[in-house]
């Protein structure tokens, strides 16, 4: 109790105690311990969308630079086409390279002098090795590119790389019935945003873009939608609908992007047994499809009960 002198009047001083601001410190601490983590992980998304689309504008309009995309051939033919053609085009700060047969695990060594990880996670939570050849990309490749080498570099922006090269690709004409996709790749690139830093995981830090056709090559990064582990099935019609039903952003894959979802295979983990449709119909009669199972684009009629996995815009 104290009094005021001019008034003389009494009147009481309060506080907080000791034991309230500690509880108050402590449910600021509780709270905070619970949100910042997802705020965080907003902020790495945002952060890794941002970097992903830069990288791709500036591969894009890297490749496009380019008169062809094939030809490059050397001792291992990746390491020939990033110094011959794509370091032309593309500022690339480093190339790590090894000589023809080297192992897939002294790969992944010299990959990490480019900070790529020796482990990551692929879109089903699965822990893979990092892969060096076009055979572990897609253990369905089978042709003369399965076991070529992947090289190594690091761009400007300090993102990691691994190109997996193709110098014999061709162009888009495809044939009226079916043909092996594999052909049609030139370049796929799998990447490392942050390198070895982490998470290291498919749709967040690690990401792929494919370059196709040898000329006027057409360059894609789809974002796979994962719907319970399979796709869902459809006749033609319905698929084209079925992407914008299930999210306004969502949308039926394009050739290029379902062969890139294809050769990709490994990051991606899908089921390798599926034929899917994409969106460019050929006539009110028949359309192409992927058939997963053994790597061909095929002609069938639209009325078929077809899967489809969607993408995001």
């Amino acid at each position: 109790m104290q009094k005021d002198i001019k008034t003389q009047k009494s009147y009481t001083l309060t506080a907080f105690t000791m034991a309230e601001i500690l509880i108050s410190l402590t449910i600021i601490g509780i709270i905070a311990a619970i949100t910042l983590p997802s705020l965080r992980a907003n902020i790495n998304e945002k952060t890794w969308a941002t970097q992903r689309k830069a990288l791709y504008s500036r591969m894009s309009q890297a490749i496009s630079m380019m008169p062809s995309l094939n030809g490059y051939t050397g001792t291992v033919e990746s390491q020939a086409f990033l110094a011959n053609g794509l370091s032309k085009v593309l500022e690339i700060k480093n190339i790590c390279s090894f000589s023809s047969g080297t192992s897939s695990e002294d790969a992944r060594k010299e990959f990490a002098k480019c900070g790529l990880p020796d482990k990551i996670v692929a879109l089903n939570n699965s822990k893979i090795d990092f892969p060096t050849k076009m055979s572990e990309l897609n253990p369905l490749s089978t042709n003369a590119i399965s076991n070529y080498l992947a090289s190594a570099f690091e761009t400007k922006n300090g993102e990691s790389v691994a190109v997996f090269y193709n110098p014999l690709c061709r162009s888009s004409e495809m044939s009226v019935s079916y043909n092996r996709i594999f052909p049609y790749m030139c370049a796929n690139f799998v990447y490392d945003l942050n390198g070895r830093k982490g998470p290291n995981k498919v749709g967040k830090d690690i990401g792929y873009i494919t370059a196709l056709y040898s000329t006027d090559s057409t360059v894609v990064s789809p974002e796979l939608y994962r719907i319970s582990g399979s796709a869902l099935e459809y006749t033609f019609n319905s698929a084209k609908n079925a992407c914008r039903t299930l999210d306004k952003d969502l949308r039926l894959p394009t050739k290029e992007e379902l062969f890139a979802i294809f050769y990709n295979n490994t990051l991606l983990k899908n089921n390798t047994s599926l034929d899917m449709w994409y969106n460019q119909p050929v006539s009110s009669e028949g359309s192409w499809i992927v058939a997963y199972n053994y790597g061909w684009h095929v002609f069938v009629t639209t009325k078929n009960n077809k899967k489809v996995y969607c993408v995001k815009r």
